[in-house]
C-alpha cells in the first residue's frame, strides 16, 4: 500500500507520466498475486530486488525505462 502512495504522491509532485500508471498497474497485480498465493511474495520480492537494482544502476526505475 505504501508503495501505491508514494507513486501518486510522486505523480502530483513532479508531473503525472506513463511510468505513474503503470507503477499502479504493477502495484495492483503483484497485491492480487500475493493475495492468491504464498508465491505472489516471491513474485513481488523478486520485482522489488529488480527494480531497485536497475534504479540503482541507471536512475530510473523498470517502468520509467519501458514507458517514459
Amino acid at each position: 500500500m505504501f508503495s501505491a502512495g508514494a507513486t501518486v504522491v510522486d505523480g502530483w509532485t513532479n508531473g503525472w507520466q506513463n511510468h505513474h500508471t503503470a507503477d499502479l498497474v504493477v502495484t495492483g497485480a503483484l497485491y492480487a498475486i500475493t493475495a492468491a498465493t504464498p508465491v505472489g511474495w516471491v513474485v513481488g520480492g523478486a520485482y522489488f530486488i529488480l527494480d531497485m537494482t536497475i534504479m540503482a544502476n541507471t536512475g530510473k526505475s523498470i517502468t520509467e525505462h519501458l514507458f517514459d
